[in-house]
């Protein structure tokens, strides 16, 4: 038997004050008069700031999602939903949830825009999805290692999905608790500017290192440098990542300036299937991918607006494939081109692959062709 369900995808509203407090009268009766909803979704043009109170009484609520552009409260009446599993607010100006909402036990996804992380919450032992929070020094230790009687009181290390933003005003230390202590970790999303290497080094390299290792997807979206800079801590990341991130089958890479040297160390990913490159996300100009080193389970290649790449090379010599790795443009304009390595050719792509094969080339057309370019 299926659930009950509401949905209201286009409320006909005009500018006027009038016409809004008509709005909200509608929605409140509409929620007074359906106690027994198990499921509510919202969507469409609004211009309520506020949800309801009236939403408190929904008691046998299970899943809430409200995505109005302009809602920017959830009322405390909110921790009367004693079932709610799921809390979807992403699309609206809320940052902040009622410290009711984190006290419910039923809570199994909560999903936002940099939502802000409470001081304190209750036990959250059923909490799958958190996307995604901001954590600052004034309260990143309850998410990032709880102690003693507060550490039996988190569930959050049983986590699927977490995203964290504005990684910036967090301390390190307390990041790279978090890290080690998420044991079921399947996705994982980190925004800041930058992303310390010795964060992911610390946890790759800890006696909990291995829980990194159920991370299918990964999201950097921020610089990825040691801090402080520091060769050592760059080569620890590089060594470990293979190793650590064995069963990652999804990397995407926004604003982290790698250089060459990164790709030939993500090509060592022994099962990473899809590799999304969007901009600011790679520094140089000429961009090679060679399978003689790997990315032998690559199929899916992008690139989404990338404002210093010029030229993009593709050396396939491993014959198991049925075809090369060939690139996804998103707005960007690229010329392709086909160069034959021949071999022992000097001039084969990969500096460190002496083997030939098959280069495919694409250019974009600011750039000379590259036989011009090598005159």
């Amino acid at each position: 038997m299926m659930s009950p369900c509401m949905s209201a995808t286009g409320w006909q509203t005009a500018d006027e004050e009038k016409s809004s407090r008509k709005e909200t009268t509608m929605m409140r009766k509409l929620l007074r008069g359906s106690p027994f909803l198990r499921v509510v979704d919202l969507e469409g043009p609004s211009h309520e700031t506020e949800l309801p109170d009236e939403i408190g009484e929904m008691v046998h609520l299970q899943y809430l999602g409200v995505r109005w552009r302009l809602l920017k409260k959830v009322p405390s009446s909110i921790g009367n939903l004693g079932k709610l599993q799921t809390l979807d607010v992403r699309g609206t100006q809320v940052r902040k949830l009622p410290k009711s909402l984190w006290m419910t036990k039923t809570l199994r996804h909560v999903l936002g825009d940099g939502l802000a992380f409470p001081r304190t919450t209750g036990e959250l032992k059923h909490m799958q999805t958190l996307e995604t929070v901001t954590i600052n020094d004034t309260h990143s230790h309850t998410l990032c290692r709880p102690t003693g009687r507060r550490r039996k009181q988190s569930g959050l290390r049983f986590l699927h999905r977490l995203g964290i933003v504005h990684m910036e005003n967090c301390k390190l230390e307390d990041l790279q608790n978090l890290l080690m202590d998420l044991c079921y970790i399947e996705s994982l999303s980190l925004s800041g500017n930058p992303i310390p290497m010795a964060l992911l080094v610390g946890a790759m390299l800890s006696a909990a290192g291995a829980r990194l290792r159920h991370v299918a997807s990964l999201e950097l979206d921020g610089e990825l440098l040691p801090q402080p800079r520091n060769p050592r801590v760059e080569d620890l990341f590089h060594s470990s990542l293979p190793g650590c991130l064995a069963n990652l089958t999804r990397l995407v890479l926004r604003r982290t300036k790698i250089k060459q040297e990164f790709i030939h160390v993500i090509a060592k990913l022994p099962v990473l299937a899809e590799l999304e490159m969007q901009n600011e996300s790679y520094q140089e100009e000429e961009l090679t991918f060679c399978d003689s080193h790997g990315f032998t389970s690559l199929t899916v290649l992008r690139f989404t607006d990338s404002d210093t790449l010029k030229t993009i090379m593709v050396h396939s010599v491993d014959s198991r494939r049925n075809k090369a790795i060939e690139p996804i443009f998103v707005d960007m304009n690229m010329t392709k081109m086909d160069k034959v390595a021949e071999p022992n050719d000097s001039d084969t792509p990969c500096s460190s692959c002496t083997r030939s094969g098959q280069t495919y080339v694409w250019q974009h057309p600011r750039r000379p062709p590259l036989s011009q370019a090598d005159n």
